[in-house]
């Protein structure tokens, strides 16, 4: 895979746990990523960063916070592909598909939401600014509330007002035009690289519209069934859950036999 320059990296269900399993950042294997991260960067140049729907503050904490070292330069993807995060500098762009109209139809949609949300038993995420997001109730599947909710706003989609999708943990509703692809096509403008020397590594429904398009799709052996039916098709279904399988599956993309052993004996320690 000589021709990978970028990998995007989602963050729950894919690097650590989703929350609502309910078990500890595997802290110690995270390390061994961003030690990865880094080593791959310095030999091959490629660039690595996170795309996730949650807030640019939660990104901005695991950088801040060492868990993952940031490459100097290269922008994470916050809130489903509405901006771009870069944390040494601690600034953001907004995808420029976010207009002033549109983000003002949002916001006034967005009541709505909570209040359907709240009637359905929900749990609003805080700390969005450009998106919005729910978890179930105890006992009830993402993907069932997920189906609730778009049944309840059906006329907004079709209106082309939002869009909506699920995580692995929540619903999502974005507006509409944004998602983590063209996030994606926000952060390969920015930095002068094509999708065909991208890979990428998700979980679940969120991720599938970025999985279906780079060069080099994967997934962690806990990915949904319809995550993996698309990444079989071109890419590689590590046999490894969780960050084990980042780590396994980024040892497919890089060719110097000293990351590869890396790679291998990062494993073998988990």
């Amino acid at each position: 895979m000589k021709d990978i320059k970028a990998i995007s990296i989602d963050w729950e269900g894919t690097v650590v746990y989703s929350p609502k399993d309910e078990k500890p950042w595997p802290l110690d294997c995270i390390s061994k990523l961003s030690i990865l991260l880094q080593a791959i960067f310095k030999e091959e140049g490629i660039f690595s960063f996170i795309n996730t729907g949650r807030q640019t503050p939660f990104v901005e904490a695991i950088f801040a916070s060492k868990i993952i070292v940031p490459i100097k330069g290269c922008p994470s993807i916050t809130e489903n592909g509405s901006c771009l995060f870069y944390p040494i500098t601690n600034t953001f762009k907004l995808n420029p598909l976010i207009t002033e109209g549109k983000l003002k139809r949002f916001l006034f949609e967005r009541v709505g939401l909570e209040r359907l949300v709240q009637q359905l038993g929900g749990k609003m995420e805080l700390g969005k600014n450009f998106m919005f997001s729910a978890r179930p109730p105890e006992n009830i599947k993402v993907v069932d509330f997920y189906s609730e909710i778009k049944k309840e706003i059906q006329a907004l989609i079709d209106d082309k007002i939002v869009e909506i999708t699920y995580s692995s943990s929540a619903v999502d509703v974005t507006i509409y035009g944004v998602n983590k692809i063209t996030g994606i096509n926000f952060w390969c403008d920015i930095m002068g690289i094509g999708k065909q020397h991208l890979s990428a590594i998700g979980d679940s429904a969120g991720d599938n519209s970025v999985l279906q398009e780079v060069t080099f799709p994967m997934a962690p052996a806990n990915a949904a069934d319809d995550t993996k039916a698309i990444v079989s098709q071109k890419g590689y279904i590590s046999p490894y859950p969780i960050c084990v399988g980042v780590i396994d599956a980024i040892g497919k993309i890089v060719h110097t036999a000293g990351l590869q052993k890396m790679c291998q004996d990062f494993i073998k320690e988990a």
